[in-house]
């Protein structure tokens, strides 16, 4: 690992407590799932308060908790939309709409705000920061476009969805048939279709394992847009 980097594990809906002025760029990804309120988000990267507050944080004792991101400093933030799009029609109809569906619902029902590009942008110029830019870039589910580039996209997010779609599942799995208890370490799905829909764990493994096998069959022609916004704080802030 290089020298100038380390990780830290932290909740980010409380205070930031970095220095004054401390970063050159922030880049936040793939964390819709985690953040609940935005606008305070992007106000803590931008730290915008009130004069009263700004008083506050400008005694010694506090002065830490002044403004993150540095006079002329860039964020980003990538986002990947949880609609998928489609110009044939395959898409509709298939496990894959029906569990992202689901999915949308169960985020809904946890007081998630479920990206797009014209909001993830609002927040940022809502925050302050100008010159802001949305590039959406295009992201098929599969390998089966015909442009090599975007095959070799597809293919990546296959494996993606791989690791992605499904959880490792507990003990009490081992039941389940093979294809449902492919070891794998990340879930988007398993937590909110249980907690919030009342979904069984064996029927969003289904849902998985169907949604999948579309991705690999490459009959279903989606494609999800990767939300990619750009802001810079003014400088003399």
């Amino acid at each position: 690992m290089v020298p100038n980097v380390r990780f830290e594990v932290d909740d980010l809906d409380l205070d930031w407590t970095y220095r004054r002025d401390h970063f050159d760029f922030i880049h936040s990804r793939n964390i819709a799932q985690s953040i609940r309120d935005w606008p305070k988000y992007l106000r803590q990267m931008y730290k915008r308060v009130s004069p009263a507050r700004r008083r506050y944080m400008a005694h010694p004792l506090t002065r830490s908790y002044c403004s993150h991101t540095k006079p002329g400093g860039y964020i980003e933030l990538a986002e990947g939309s949880t609609s998928l799009c489609c110009n044939d029609g395959t898409f509709t109809g298939s496990a894959l709409e029906s569990y992202l569906a689901k999915l949308r619902a169960a985020l809904q029902v946890a007081g998630f705000t479920l990206p797009t590009g014209e909001a993830l942008k609002a927040f940022v110029e809502d925050a302050g920061f100008v010159d802001v830019q949305l590039h959406p870039i295009k992201q098929p589910w599969g390998a089966w476009p015909k442009d090599p580039e975007m095959k070799k996209v597809g293919q990546i997010i296959a494996l993606t969805c791989a690791t992605g779609l499904e959880v490792r599942l507990p003990p009490s799995s081992a039941n389940l048939s093979p294809v449902l208890t492919r070891d794998v370490t990340k879930s988007y799905g398993m937590a909110p279709l249980t907690r919030y829909l009342g979904m069984k764990p064996e029927q969003v493994l289904a849902e998985c394992a169907e949604s999948l096998a579309e991705v690999n069959s490459c009959k279903v022609h989606a494609y999800q847009l990767m939300l990619h916004v750009v802001g810079r704080k003014p400088e003399g802030n």
